[in-house]
């Protein structure tokens, strides 16, 4: 509903608008999830794992969508700190359209390892990222969807049931991501 207008404004509720936001972003968001779960399961991805390669020597795509969300992590912030959950819930939905569309469909074959030119680490770098990335719009989510938000996050950090994503810190991009994103 945040992300049809502002819930100052008079607006209509219909099931079709509900029905819009719902494919638009958290079908996506979640068929992103279940495809970052199934490869990382397939693939037995450990994030603690030290052949992780650290973001800032990841390949550009990763790179690319760490300071898209970045950039996201700001405007939702600030617009949340203002009081307008309009252009935080539009910011976070694009997000959303940018990791599925553009991350994932353009590193598909790292996640499945078929790539023979790919470089050592490539895939484990791709998930990391994707976890990544996942996590904080889980974080980022909260605020809108709470129990969708509590479910991907305690899904993707394996967290304990006395965890929730509404007890964790509110994501804070670093300065140096931000700056890589402008």
């Amino acid at each position: 509903m945040f992300s049809q207008g502002s819930p100052w404004t008079p607006t209509r509720v219909s099931l079709a608008v509900i029905d819009t936001s719902l494919r638009e972003t958290l079908l996506t968001l979640w068929n992103t999830y279940s495809f970052f779960a199934t490869y990382a399961s397939l693939n037995g991805f450990d994030p603690a794992n030290p052949e992780v390669i650290e973001p800032s020597g990841r390949p550009a795509l990763d790179r690319w969508i760490l300071s898209r969300l970045a950039s996201t992590e700001v405007a939702v912030t600030e617009a949340l700190d203002g009081y307008d959950p309009l252009p935080a819930a539009s910011a976070l939905a694009g997000l959303v359209d940018d990791v599925s569309n553009w991350y994932v469909r353009r590193s598909r074959r790292r996640f499945w390892r078929t790539d023979p030119d790919a470089p050592a680490g490539d895939s484990l770098a791709a998930q990391a990222t994707l976890l990544e990335v996942l996590t904080t719009i889980a974080e980022l989510l909260a605020p809108f969807c709470p129990f969708v938000a509590d479910r991907l996050w305690r899904d993707l950090t394996g967290a304990v049931p006395d965890q929730s994503v509404h007890l964790a810190e509110w994501p804070e991009a670093s300065s140096a991501t931000v700056a890589e994103a402008a």
